[in-house]
Formats: C-alpha cells, sequence, structure tokens
C-alpha cells in the first residue's frame, strides 16, 4: 500500500516500488509516513509565509546607488547622483536626479529583499524535494583488489 500526498502539483509517495530500482526499503512505517506528513505542513507553511512577501511588490531594480558630495571649496555646487549596474557583464554608469535617487535606492532595497526571498524559497523547495521523493539507492563501493608484493 502506497502512501500519497499532494503538495504544489507534484504528487509525493513514500513506499512505492520503482522498476528501474532493484531495491527499495518498502517497508516503511506508520510513524514515517506521519513524520513525513508533519514535515511537510511546517515546509508548506514556511513556503507559503515566504510566497506571501512577493506580494505586492514595489519597483525592483539591479545595482547600486551613491551620492557624490560636492567639493568643500565649491560653493555652489550640487551632489551629484549615480545609478551603476551591470549590463552584458559590463558596468554602466547613469547620473540621477535627487528624486530618481531616492526612487533607486527604494528599488534597489526591494529587490534585495526578493533575492533574500527566492534563496529562502528554493531552500525550501529543494529540502521537500530531497526528503520527501524517493531517492536512488547508493551502492557500495567496490573494494580495489591490490596486487601482492614479492
Amino acid at each position: 500500500m502506497a502512501a500519497s500526498l499532494a503538495f504544489r502539483g507534484c504528487e509525493l509517495r513514500s513506499g512505492l516500488k520503482h522498476h528501474n530500482l532493484k531495491r527499495m526499503a518498502s517497508t516503511e512505517t506508520t510513524i514515517d509516513k506521519a513524520k513525513l506528513e508533519k514535515k511537510l505542513k511546517t515546509w508548506t507553511k514556511e513556503f507559503e509565509k515566504h510566497q506571501s512577501k512577493l506580494s505586492g511588490l514595489p519597483w525592483i531594480v539591479q545595482g547600486s546607488v551613491v551620492e557624490i558630495a560636492p567639493p568643500p571649496g565649491a560653493p555652489r555646487a550640487k551632489p551629484r547622483y549615480i545609478w551603476t549596474r551591470k549590463v552584458n557583464q559590463k558596468t554602466v554608469t547613469v547620473s540621477l536626479s535627487k528624486q530618481q535617487y531616492k526612487a533607486f535606492m527604494k528599488a534597489i532595497d526591494a529587490n534585495r529583499k526578493v533575492e533574500n526571498t527566492l534563496k529562502q524559497l528554493r531552500n525550501v523547495s529543494q529540502t521537500v524535494l530531497l526528503e520527501s521523493l524517493p531517492g536512488v539507492q547508493k551502492r557500495r563501493r567496490a573494494k580495489k583488489k591490490t596486487a601482492s608484493r614479492r
């Protein structure tokens, strides 16, 4: 009897015999299945928590912004604002107004949060897929035959 769990459009099965594998642990206890279901619920909640962070995003932009202060001896000089990013492995720099500078700062900060959230989503997804689906049975290494010395 194989227990199956539905998760994010995938069917996760425990205890199934796979035709490509000669031997697979088919004697899963109900305790293991209960633990797996409990872990899946925990991982699902964690995934959905991170996923909800991505809803209602503001503008996002990659790169960095810098405010360059005028030299101290220049009485009428104004600060300059620059946005720098990589495009096709080359650094591209764009001059900005003060309003653009503030908007780009918020967008870059939002982008960093999105990247961090995506990293966490990838980690949870990887854990679920590795822990809940049957894997390949590892083979023992063949012992090396050593030639006897005379």
